[in-house]
């Protein structure tokens, strides 16, 4: 019989015919070559039973996994989808006893990296929950696979889990993010989480997310900033860095310029892909910080931090834009800073340097700066023309309620948050063609709906 070697149900069903046959050496190179191709992979053992399970041979998908793939290695083979399937199995053949001892022992299975992703496992998981009614495992996987297309029975049943064991953070997380997401309950969504932090200490990401719901409620950035700092050893030492960057990013709302720079200089943010959020931190705090010494005419100190905030510091993995990014706005303020020095030449140079920054086509803040850079340079009807657009920018924002699509990824925006950047633009615009009254009222809109929104406060005091 001929058979694919990287087919594995062809290698499987000829390593079967073989040892029908009585041809031992074949079935054991056919056996030795199915296990090098399934490469101790869980999820290839289970593709090859259901093969099997979804023709109705109950048998041969039981010995795929009990045979193939448990035999001799039951105390370290811990998956528990493989004893869910298995109890699944043994009740379509007729064995209720064995059915039950296999679902009671997926229930007691650590659930670490399980994330249940195949339409089969709906049924036997709801098979699981009708057999094992104890199982707190069976409904929180459950919940799991049916989230995306069906969050409302996946919140029944996380709460369903819970009832039976509320020990177990993952739940509560689980919840907090669905009662935030599916209903914006703000309320119930920080209590499930505040209850996953106190059932785990030692994962930052539940600390993240809850100060990306806390913002979302407005919550006061004191009582978040006192949060995260509880937990700082914990956040300052991980390999993932959003959390610590949540706290140095309070810090720098708060005013504490100062110690939100000792932690961004000298803690190490690993990035993730289109990760920055520590650096823009990090130049916000040398910005605002600058500013501060300007206005109260330290000149060079100002200048200092502007230039620092240049920077690309190795221990934030940040490297300069192609385009875009914030070096037309440090460039500017350098050349604020400079001319206050009365340093004609380097302003000039610094002024040119923002003006002739490649941007985004997209207007955004950064071309506010661009646009002051270049009436400094004498180029008013370029600056205006982008001044009049970030009004006529945010205006058109304001009216528009087309949905923000990158709200399913990440830091997402809440409404309010867009109509915020909408009223800062605006703002921007307004404060380049010097009508500050009009500016001010703007960036008092945009703080009123969003507190978080450090620029907006800012300017909201500084009209200059």
């Amino acid at each position: 019989m001929a058979y694919d070697p990287l087919d594995f149900w062809s290698c499987y069903e000829f390593y079967l015919s073989q040892k029908a046959l009585g041809q031992d050496n074949e079935a054991e190179d056919a056996f030795l070559s199915l296990k090098g191709k399934m490469k101790d992979y869980v999820q290839s053992y289970l593709e090859l039973s259901l093969d099997y399970a979804n023709a109705g041979l109950w048998e041969e998908a039981i010995d795929v996994l009990s045979q193939l793939y448990l035999k001799g290695n039951e105390e370290s083979r811990s998956f528990p989808m493989v004893y869910y399937y298995l109890g699944y199995y043994w009740h379509m053949k007729g064995d209720e006893a064995a059915a039950l001892s296999f679902y009671r022992q997926a229930a007691e299975k650590p659930p670490d990296y399980c994330f249940p992703f195949r339409l089969e496992s709906i049924d036997i998981l709801e098979k699981a929950i009708q057999y094992n009614p104890s199982d707190t495992k069976a409904p929180y996987y459950l919940g799991n696979l049916l989230y995306e297309n069906q969050p409302e029975k996946a919140i029944m049943l996380w709460e369903q889990s819970k009832e039976l064991d509320d020990t177990y953070p993952v739940v509560h997380r689980n919840l907090g993010l669905a009662y935030y997401k599916q209903y914006n309950d703000i309320q119930k969504a920080t209590a499930s989480y505040l209850n996953a932090v106190s059932l785990n200490h030692n994962d930052q990401r539940l600390l993240y997310e809850l100060d990306l719901i806390y913002a979302a409620g407005r919550e006061d950035p004191l009582k978040r900033l006192k949060l995260l700092q509880e937990h700082h050893e914990m956040i300052a030492n991980n390999n993932v860095a959003d959390a610590l960057s949540r706290e140095v990013m309070l810090l720098v709302q708060l005013g504490r310029y100062d110690e939100a720079l000792a932690i961004a200089e000298n803690e190490y943010f690993r990035q993730w892909e289109g990760v920055s959020k520590a650096y823009d931190s990090y130049v916000d705090a040398h910005l605002l910080r600058g500013w501060q010494h300007f206005n109260a005419g330290n000149y060079e100190q100002a200048l200092e931090d502007y230039l620092a905030a240049k920077v690309f510091p190795d221990n934030m993995m940040v490297a300069e834009s192609y385009r875009g990014g914030r070096l037309g706005q440090i460039y500017y303020f350098a050349g604020t800073a400079y001319e206050a020095m009365n340093n004609a030449s380097k302003a000039t140079e610094y002024y040119r340097l923002a003006a002739d920054r490649r941007e985004e086509e997209d207007l955004s803040d950064n071309h506010y700066y661009k646009a002051l850079a270049l009436q400094k340079l004498g180029r008013t009807g370029e600056a205006d023309e982008i001044f009049d657009g970030l009004i006529g920018l945010g205006q058109q924002r304001l009216e528009s309620q087309d949905i923000d699509f990158f709200a399913k990824f990440g830091e997402r925006q809440t409404p309010d948050d867009r109509k915020s950047e909408a009223h800062y633009l605006t703002g921007l615009g307004y404060l380049g063609k010097d009508m500050d009254d009009d500016a001010i009222r703007e960036f008092k809109e945009a703080v009123k709906l969003n507190i978080n929104h450090i620029w907006a406060v800012w300017y909201s005091k500084e009209p200059e």
